[in-house]
């Protein structure tokens, strides 16, 4: 019978396996075959490609093809999107500078002030 020794370290795994710059916190990359690594590099690598994610699109066409400035609980009733979908988006689009927040109007449906977004 083999006993093995629990307390016993393991060896510790090489630096090039471990990440191959040997920087602890920089970021793995694209493995060659259009996979990334890690889900955060997939992430930046998709915000650093200027393609907008499919619910942007959404909301972004929404705006443009109505051409009028909408609530995001408007939004949200409008595309069938959830709210919580709708501002993060909203956000994301925000930060392009894809979208214009204009100052509060009641909401047709939230029946509450809040801040319409239109399209560039």
């Amino acid at each position: 019978m083999v006993q093995l020794d629990i307390f016993q370290a393991s060896p510790p795994l090489p630096k090039a396996a471990a990440n191959p710059r040997g920087d602890r916190h920089a970021p793995l990359t694209n493995d060659g075959r259009g996979r990334c690594d890690t889900s955060r590099d997939a992430l930046a690598e998709h915000r650093s490609s200027g393609k907008l994610g499919a619910q942007q699109q959404i909301v972004y066409a929404a705006l443009t093809k109505s051409g009028q400035a909408w609530t995001r609980a408007e939004l949200a009733a409008k595309t069938g999107l959830p709210v919580a979908s709708i501002c993060g988006r909203v956000r994301e689009l925000l930060d392009l500078q894809m979208l214009v927040e204009e100052p509060r109007r009641p909401c047709s449906v939230s029946r509450k002030n809040a801040h319409p977004v239109r399209a560039r």
